[in-house]
């Protein structure tokens, strides 16, 4: 009861949000965002979003809640009614190809999450299953977009442009979230993100014991660097059930 309390103030007292499915890349943009603003406000310290923390006599950095979006516990009905409960709220739906969110998604699952199902099923199993499948990706992404009119702002952020134009979309970003915009601050911080990757990566950077190779993996994910298409696990079966899966989606995110 008192955690319901709780996180019921923290979503009234957030001005922005994000929704994103698992694997889309959230975690990059959170980071970029967080080292962008500790060197612009010069708060010398870690950034925290929370809504209870004011930074200075007058809270300088935006309220925002970053949240993945439909857990393997939650049911669609909950995830909607989560989405719904934004109304009036401004917020930014990220979203990747959902075919690579699902063999991220995948890898996740079965090599992090304990999960007994998960590490017995293949990927085309996995994208055919009924909770963590390809179709419970695409219905988040059509629902968070089909409620864009009932947000009091809403924008649409991609995975691939963020690879294709990362500065240019990192500052379509913050004119978002109504933050003044230092091209040279921000270029600093795309390479102290860019930076502290490959130093984990490369197991030159201390105190992070057994989290490192968890967090490469994620890291290498969200970063520009090659990773397999989900076309090197699927077969011809499998491309005609993605095929008829993606008719489904929403055209406007511009997947084919």
């Amino acid at each position: 009861m008192i955690r319901r309390i709780y996180n019921a103030y923290l979503w009234h007292r957030s001005e922005y949000f994000t929704l994103s499915f698992p694997k889309s890349g959230k975690t990059w943009i959170k980071n970029t965002l967080a080292d962008y603003y500790s060197h612009y406000y010069a708060t010398h310290g870690q950034i925290t979003f929370s809504p209870l923390v004011r930074i200075g006599k007058k809270r300088q950095v935006p309220r925002i809640i970053f949240t993945h979006a439909m857990p393997r516990s939650a049911s669609f009905k909950q995830t909607r009614e989560m989405m719904e409960n934004l109304a009036k709220k401004s917020v930014i739906l990220h979203v990747r190809d959902p075919r690579n969110v699902a063999l991220t998604y995948y890898f996740q699952v079965i090599k992090r999450a304990n999960i007994a199902e998960a590490a017995e099923l293949s990927f085309p199993e996995f994208l055919r299953h009924p909770v963590m499948g390809i179709d419970r990706i695409i219905r988040f992404m059509n629902a968070g977009y089909g409620l864009r009119h009932t947000y009091k702002k809403f924008m649409l952020t991609r995975y691939e442009d963020y690879l294709a134009n990362t500065q240019p979309e990192i500052e379509r970003t913050l004119n978002f979230l109504d933050t003044p915009i230092d091209s040279k601050i921000l270029a600093g911080s795309l390479k102290n993100i860019s930076d502290t990757t490959r130093l984990i990566e490369n197991e030159q950077l201390p105190g992070l014991g057994p989290q490192l190779n968890s967090y490469t993996e994620d890291s290498a994910v969200e970063q520009k660097w090659d990773l397999p298409s989900y076309m090197n696990y699927i077969g011809n079966s499998d491309i005609k059930y993605l095929d008829k899966c993606m008719k489904q989606l929403n055209p406007d995110f511009g997947y084919s």
